[in-house]
């Protein structure tokens, strides 16, 4: 399991938005990823109350409560559970954000290897479909491509900078093939 913990202005108080990632097996044995969000809003060292995001509510969403509080029918408001507001959409939109910046960044590190290895399959796989195309016989070492690469530069572009065709040394083949 994964948590991420993070702390934002609501107000006076303080949102505490917690954000877990952990993985399920399900009875199929696949794998799903659950992640769950707790937001606590804190004043004074109190919970004022919880929720799993911030609603942001206007005077059509509940008119009764918003004139028994005496706001104006213009005003907006960041809600947290029932007991936590605090005037303006600001605060809301910021918990609703950072919970959805948390999640990316918990999605992101759980597949950061996964990506990496990919990455390295697909280099692999490019570097030997080249070598196919060379001729795998055919191929020269790191030493003898760079003696080609200038001959080649000499000759066709009269040793000035210019379009030198990639080619794949014996040793790129090798490491490819062994996965590195």
């Amino acid at each position: 399991m994964k948590t991420l913990v993070k702390e934002i202005a609501f107000g006076k108080a303080t949102a505490i938005i917690t954000v877990k990632s952990f993985e399920e097996v399900t009875e199929m044995n696949q794998i799903n990823t659950i992640t769950t969000t707790d937001v606590k809003v804190i004043k004074d060292g109190k919970v004022l109350d919880s929720g799993f995001f911030a609603k942001i509510s206007n005077y059509d969403s509940n008119p009764k409560w918003f004139d028994k509080m005496g706001l104006k029918k213009d005003q907006l408001i960041s809600r947290v559970g029932e007991k936590a507001i605090t005037l303006g959409a600001e605060a809301g939109r910021a918990i609703n954000e950072m919970i959805e910046e948390m999640k990316a960044e918990l999605n992101n590190d759980q597949t950061q290897e996964e990506i990496k290895k990919e990455e390295t399959v697909k280099e692999n796989q490019a570097i030997i479909n080249q070598a196919k195309k060379e001729g795998i016989s055919n191929l020269m070492t790191n030493e003898e491509l760079k003696s080609w690469r200038i001959r080649y530069n000499d000759l066709h572009n009269e040793g000035e900078e210019g379009y030198i065709p990639t080619k794949i040394s014996k040793e790129q083949y090798e490491k490819a093939v062994q996965g590195g």
